[in-house]
């Protein structure tokens, strides 16, 4: 079991650390010391942020959580339902056993977490915490490449205080873990190119298919994302476009990635072929079809990107307003045909897609905080030859700027409100679902530490209690036919007694009755 110290004195170590690798940066030669205390800090935010919520979010993490855990089982047969004792739909992936809803590689991470440090919230959500830290570095090497090297600490800065992001780290925001690694293995993707491009050296070329593999062992195939603007670079300009060597490298790239991702696809559509043919079938529908009412506009993903980077309706102008200036600043051309064709094919995929949810184009963000970063350094560079001609002013003036800005960026006021009112409030998501899960924990005991299965939990909540005890729960009663077949092969039930079992399970006194659920509707803050 993990123990941390206060989250108050992770929270403060982590504004120190951040403000000491500012001030590092701009008034230090040691740029890679300032760097990594800028991950220390995050790291230390992270993990804060993670030990914020004593409880499961619904709903994509806690069936996250489940599948990861049963992994521990076996890595290699993702399962919701350890143990069913009703029928299912395979097609419903809330409800079924083998569960193959998302590729297996950051359940993987989960579950490596969860054997490490006990089965408990914090060892869900580390694995998120430690690669949104990590995304410093590539994100930072990316903007130096890119244009110079404040702007590539300026983007990795403001990146990790996003309280968007933040809050996908912990499970908040649904897609939650998937989403942070999805993100952390395409920009990875990307830094590797980045890096190629400029040195030449062939090794780079293993380490983009190692990253796309995993990014598609994530989240499908957008994590091919690199390999469409790396070709597009290739392809436009004559002077790459007649050199074989180009294509030699852009084909063992791509085949390192597939050595990745394709055994997994292989060995499910053997093991499982009902389940893995139907998913695949399911993620294209995505595109043609509104999904578990998630739809849009047309505009939807351009004004969320004022969700996803800093409120106001004049953000998602701003934000374009840095791209156009980071295109014109751009030093190598190929790079920017890799960063603006990914960038648009993002938008314009998912823009048509008939499902539509606010992360989908988080992918790009770390493009949008070179872009961001892009344009503050250039407002630094005027400042200092127009206004603050003297260095040591404008460098201290901007220190300011940019802790300012971070410091808003992160919003501390609706972290306050989504995790940390909610102990003194009895009316928040926080509270109901705090509650809740400590009597969940108590179940085992309700239930004398006997084998049962239970029935009539709250909605949502399943997952959640299978995840703390390992107890097979639902949240449906059996119709009595199934009831009496279920008595018949010895299987010991429970029912959390609401006030409305069927008379059935009324009348017979085999059936464990018990009644330990705060009893109020759930309803969660807006992100």
């Amino acid at each position: 079991m993990i123990s941390l110290p206060s989250s108050d004195i992770l929270l403060y170590i982590g504004f120190a650390l951040y403000a000491a690798s500012l001030v590092l940066f701009h008034f230090n030669e040691r740029k890679k010391l300032s760097l990594f205390i800028l991950f220390l800090g995050c790291l230390s935010l992270s993990v804060y942020m993670a030990g914020l919520d004593h409880f499961l979010h619904f709903w994509d993490e806690e069936f996250h959580a489940l599948v990861a855990k049963n992994m521990l089982i076996n890595p290699f047969k993702p399962m919701l339902y350890a143990h069913p004792v009703l029928d299912y739909n395979y097609q419903e992936w809330q409800h079924n056993s083998i569960w193959l809803h998302k590729q297996p590689l950051f359940l993987w991470q989960i579950a490596i977490s969860l054997k490490l440090f006990g089965i408990n919230e914090v060892a869900v959500r580390l694995p998120s915490a430690i690669m949104l830290a990590l995304l410093i570095f590539p994100i930072y090497r990316m903007g130096k490449i890119s244009v110079n090297e404040r702007t590539g600490f300026y983007a990795a800065f403001l990146f990790s205080l996003g309280y968007f992001i933040h809050e996908l780290a912990v499970g908040f925001i649904p897609t939650d873990h998937n989403d942070i690694a999805f993100i952390f293995y395409v920009a990875c993707s990307f830094w590797a190119y980045l890096e190629y491009d400029k040195s030449k050296n062939r090794r780079w070329l293993v380490l983009i298919g190692l990253f796309v593999g995993c990014a598609v062992l994530v989240k499908w195939l957008m994590g091919l994302l690199i390999f469409g603007g790396w070709f597009i670079a290739i392809t436009s300009r004559k002077e790459k476009r007649i050199v074989l060597r180009n294509y030699l490298d852009f084909g063992l790239s791509l085949l390192v990635s597939i050595i990745v991702f394709i055994p997994w696809q292989i060995f499910i559509l053997i093991k499982y072929p009902t389940e893995s043919i139907f998913e695949y079938k399911y993620a294209a529908q995505h595109f043609t079809q509104v999904m578990e009412d998630k739809s849009g506009d047309f505009l939807f993903h351009f004004r969320e990107l004022k969700t996803i980077y800093f409120h106001g309706d004049v953000m998602p102008y701003v934000m374009l307003l840095g791209l156009v200036l980071l295109f014109i600043r751009m030093k190598d051309k190929g790079n920017r045909i890799v960063l603006f064709f990914s960038l648009i094919a993002v938008y314009v995929f998912y823009t048509f897609a008939k499902t539509k949810m606010t992360a989908f184009c988080m992918i790009v963000a770390p493009i949008f905080y070179i872009a961001l970063a892009s344009m503050i350094d250039q407002i630094f560079i005027l400042s200092t030859k127009k206004l603050l001609k003297n260095t040591i002013i404008a460098s201290s003036v901007f220190v300011l700027i940019i802790g300012f800005i971070g410091f808003i960026h992160l919003d501390l006021s609706k972290i306050k409100k989504n995790h940390l009112d909610s102990p003194e409030n009895k009316d928040t998501y926080g509270y109901q679902v705090g509650l809740d899960t400590k009597f969940i924990k108590e179940l085992p005991d309700s239930l004398k530490k006997e084998d049962y299965v239970l029935f009539n939990c709250k909605q949502f909540e399943a997952p959640a209690i299978m995840f703390y005890t390992g107890i097979t729960t639902y949240q449906n009663i059996p119709l009595e036919q199934t009831y009496m077949d279920l008595k018949q092969k010895h299987i010991k039930m429970a029912f959390n007694d609401d006030g409305n079992l069927p008379v059935y399970i009324q009348n017979d006194t085999s059936a464990l009755k018990i009644n330990v659920y705060y009893q109020v509707p759930i309803i969660k803050f807006q992100f």
